[in-house]
């Protein structure tokens, strides 16, 4: 396909150029530029409009830059803007489970909430509305965000007449935007972005009675949000105490008092500290043995052939020994020895002191990630498993095993899976065993925002949003991998998944109400035992141990069992 930008001549585009189609429009990149293609031509921005946005001056708001035009008709078809490569949506650092995986901590979260602030300021100061300001137009580029389909932007001469539901100021009249209610988006955001939940979801005594699909606005309209006496968040929420006290004080009086004031300055630097973990007991109906308790929040941890190897910002562990490593993320088994090893800005480090021998990656890579024992990396277009080539004394050399060709654009690497949109086509990336990769599309995701995903065992979990709400995707596949089967569960609070597969074949999910999901992870199976207890919370993240499942809660790893 060729385009025509404006002033500055064609542009060839292919499959390999597609990062992502959505709502009106699919976009394009290509040496830096994103292109935003329209379905209907008769959708995209008039010139005008990008002469008007040109009005803000801040790096940070991906704002369109030249009109692009059907090189046969001569006509509008789209835009060309900054390409944003190498993000996640914000909306992705909600989840607990994800800034400990991370080590994203409230005082990072406080840094990303004033620096949407001042983006938000940067665009009123510039005489636009940014009106549309939900969790799927920020994006999260290392340490710094970018703002992204600015073409729906209001301007001087130019309306917005869109806004997703679940940022809507409903105070006032549609299409009667203003500054105010730009700030009261924003305060859902930044509300979600300390707790990890939408300030008006979770449950509230006052809504009991109310049907589930209309209880988001009406809780909206009365200001009923968690900060009221009747709200009760689930246990994966972050406490309170994570957001400083003028920032709270003004988020309370926006989201429960109806007060639409502009957020307080001066607030970049303030250190929060995260109260101390409770430390689980028994319930019940579950047993939970202490296993260790490590130096400090556990990152990682990931098993293999009856071991188990964990880190924090501080050390490395294995079976609850520590050794040296700071920060590790990815942390393996080699196949041969299981020589426990972590791979440090592209160098891979024998774990044991007294075995000797780092060796460099051979190539670098833009994402990777842990699977029971194994490193897969993503490069630009090929997703691989580290192998370590190595004897009883040490490892001689790394190798990469290609187990699955991907687009560079459009593929988000999750834990054991890879997602990537093909044309509109949605195509999953299995890796259920050693050296083994299987792609399948799976057109139960198609047209659904993708937030999480992850695969263990034959089963496929998967968070999706629409319109401001989330679901969680269950899929089992066979043992060839080529046929599922599809549960779904709509309008979940939590946008992560949490769950692992045991050796029997037992899947365990720690589910939106705080409940254990206990089911076979095969195919067509049926049953499912529903496990409550007053022991199971939100922020346990489940683990599959050598000795069966266990979870992750602050500094500790725990054994988990049914009586």
């Amino acid at each position: 396909m060729k385009v025509l930008v404006k002033g500055k001549g064609d542009v060839s585009l292919g499959k390999t150029h597609f990062v992502g189609a959505g709502g009106q429009a699919s976009v394009y990149a290509r040496d830096g530029v994103a292109y935003k293609i329209y379905e209907n031509p008769a959708d995209a921005i008039p010139e005008g409009k990008i002469t008007e946005l040109g009005a803000i001056a801040n790096n940070n708001v991906i704002r369109p830059q030249s009109l692009l035009l059907d090189p046969k008709k001569m006509s509008p078809i789209g835009y060309s803007m900054r390409h944003v490569a190498s993000s996640v949506t914000i909306c992705q650092l909600f989840p607990r489970a994800y800034r400990e995986r991370n080590g994203i901590n409230p005082s990072d979260m406080h840094e990303f909430v004033t620096r949407l602030q001042k983006d938000v300021q940067s665009v009123h100061s510039s005489g636009v509305l940014i009106v549309d300001l939900n969790e799927f137009n920020v994006l999260v580029v290392g340490d710094k965000l970018a703002l992204i389909d600015v073409d729906s932007y209001q301007t001087r001469t130019y309306r917005a007449n869109a806004i997703m539901p679940s940022v809507r100021d409903w105070s006032v009249e549609p299409n009667d935007f203003s500054e105010s209610s730009d700030w009261f988006s924003f305060a859902v955001l930044a509300f979600q972005l300390y707790i990890g939940l939408h300030p008006y979801k979770g449950a509230h005594e006052e809504v009991k009675s109310v049907p589930a699909a209309e209880r988001l606005e009406y809780r909206m309209r009365r200001n009923l949000s968690a900060f009221g006496k009747g709200a009760r968040l689930p246990g994966a929420c972050m406490p309170f105490s994570v957001i400083p006290s003028l920032y709270r004080n003004w988020l309370t009086n926006v989201l429960e008092r109806g007060d639409r004031s502009a957020p307080p300055d001066g607030l970049c630097h303030v250190a929060v500290v995260m109260q101390a973990t409770d430390q689980p007991a028994s319930g019940a109906t579950i047993t939970i043995t202490e296993l260790a308790v490590l130096d400090g929040p556990v990152r990682v941890l990931t098993t293999s052939g009856g071991h188990w190897l964990a880190s924090t910002d501080t050390s490395v562990y294995i079976d609850g020994k520590r050794s040296d490593g700071s920060g590790t993320k990815l942390l393996g088994f080699s196949a041969k020895h299981l020589l426990p090893f972590r791979i440090d800005s592209g160098v891979v480090y024998p774990i044991e002191r007294k075995k000797h021998g780092s060796v460099s990656m051979p190539t670098k890579f833009c994402d990777a990630r842990v699977v029971d024992g194994r490193v897969l990396i993503r490069t630009r277009h090929e997703i691989s498993q580290v192998d370590i080539i190595e004897t009883p004394q040490g490892i001689t050399t790394v190798a990469l095993r290609p187990l699955a060709q991907v687009t560079e654009s459009s593929t988000q690497l999750f834990d054991g899976c890879a997602v990537q949109n093909m044309l509109g086509s949605t195509w999953v990336s299995l890796f259920p065993a050693p050296n083994q990769g299987h792609q399948i599309r799976i057109r139960e995701l198609e047209g659904l925002r993708l937030v999480d995903a992850m695969f263990s065992g034959g089963v496929l979990m998967a968070i999706t949003a629409a319109n401001g709400t989330y679901a969680r995707h269950v899929f089992r596949f066979d043992k060839s991998m080529s046929t599922h089967d599809h549960r779904i569960v709509n309008d979940v609070h939590i946008a992560s998944v949490n769950f692992v597969v045991l050796d029997n074949g037992i899947c365990v999910c720690l589910n939106e109400s705080e409940q254990l999901e206990v089911f076979r992870a095969e195919k067509s199976s049926t049953g499912m035992r529903i496990v409550e207890d007053e022991a199971l919370g939100g922020d346990m993240r489940l683990i599959k141990l050598p000795s069966g499942c266990g979870f992750i809660k602050g500094n500790g790893i725990y054994l988990m069992r049914l009586k």
